[in-house]
């Protein structure tokens, strides 16, 4: 989904996304589910929350630790169990602006030894940070195409 776009630029962009979307939608149609088994538009929100956690973690381990492991974790159990639909949306943005900026900071401050440096993932495979920037980026566009679908379906 990234295309040509700079990474950076789609990870700055999106914390704009986001707080304009939470800005024209009123609070009924965030917290509405518009497909049995699918995150409301607010649970999509503390998922990008708790995304920036994790990415956090990543970056810092793949950047810093000589020899990492990058794990994964269940979104679907993190979502669930923070209750994210009865939570502020707009607490949940200021959290996401917090962290993205510190991650972004992350990002820019990486050498391209660093970028290219690759790590093992749990599960198998390598990655660097380079793959892990342009994941993100990519990451963002698929949830902002989710949040405007779904606000749709619930608008309908």
């Amino acid at each position: 989904m990234l295309g040509e776009r700079d990474p950076i630029d789609v990870l700055r962009q999106t914390e704009n996304d986001l707080s304009r979307l939470i800005e024209e939608t009123n609070d009924l149609v965030m917290r509405k589910r518009p497909f049995e088994g699918k995150w409301t538009p607010i649970e999509i929100l503390g998922h990008l929350v708790d995304h920036e956690i994790a990415t956090a973690c990543r970056i810092r381990t793949t950047r810093f630790d000589k020899e990492a492991w990058l794990s994964s974790y269940d979104q679907e159990t993190w979502v669930a169990k923070q209750k994210y639909n009865d939570k502020d949306p707009k607490q949940l943005i200021q959290r996401f602006k917090l962290l993205r900026n510190m991650n972004i900071e992350q990002y820019e401050s990486l050498s391209p030894e660093e970028l290219s440096r690759p790590h093992q993932r749990m599960g198998g495979g390598e990655v660097t940070l380079s793959y892990l920037l342009n994941r993100h980026a990519s990451h963002d566009l698929i949830h902002l195409d989710q949040l405007d679908r779904y606000i749709k379906a619930n608008r309908a």
